[in-house]
């Protein structure tokens, strides 16, 4: 999972923005973060929601507060819904090394990788449960299926990659990766340039360690 830097509260014009509604700070957190699912890491031209890593209905405060606000598909909002966690019981994109906690496997399936300590595996499953990432494919929900896409055409990718030139690598890339970022990030792990083109094809990705 992409670790996110989406900064502190917007400003403009030396001033605190003020939302007046959640939903006013989508534009903020889409040019600061792509128009990509903090979770699953789809791209969603239309219809991706501001989502509240702790359900408002749980503690209205947290409503317009930026800390608490991520973007989210449909598939990983409705799962979330209203299952109360408390936030230091969970792993969070915006706050932790998401994408060095799991494991991306060829058939789409994530795990909780095995470097971590015993209190930070307990964090990694209750992420991966609170937004079922691992969920049996279905006629409403492709994310399972995306991420072994995603794998196939990443290793493709890599096939084709290694006698070509490192400037036609970055051009090549910058076309064909439309999401997955750390699937792709996962297969080119030893690829330095590479690594550093999808760094800034997805925006706000953080420095993160390695699998």
């Amino acid at each position: 999972m992409r670790p996110v830097d989406k900064g502190s509260h917007p400003e403009e014009n030396g001033k605190r923005v003020e939302f007046h509604f959640y939903q006013d700070a989508a534009p903020y957190l889409k040019e600061r973060l792509g128009r990509f699912c903090s979770y699953c890491e789809r791209d969603i031209p239309a219809g991706l929601a501001v989502e509240h890593k702790i359900p408002k209905s749980h503690d209205s405060a947290l409503e317009k507060e930026w800390d608490n606000l991520l973007l989210a598909c449909l598939n990983c909002n409705s799962s979330k819904g209203k299952k109360l966690i408390e936030h230091d019981e969970c792993l969070w994109p915006d706050k932790d090394d998401t994408f060095s906690a799991f494991t991306y496997k060829p058939s789409g399936a994530i795990e909780v990788s095995t470097k971590l300590d015993s209190s930070q595996q307990e964090k990694a499953r209750a992420l991966l449960a609170l937004v079922e990432l691992n969920k049996a494919p279905s006629s409403t929900d492709n994310r399972y299926e995306r991420r072994y896409q995603q794998w196939e055409k990443a290793k493709i990718t890599q096939t084709q990659f290694q006698n070509m030139p490192n400037d036609l690598k970055n051009k090549f890339l910058h076309l064909i990766v439309t999401e997955g970022y750390s699937i792709w990030a996962t297969v080119f792990r030893s690829d330095p340039v590479i690594l550093d083109v999808l760094a800034k094809k997805f925006p706000g990705t953080r420095p993160h360690g390695n699998l």
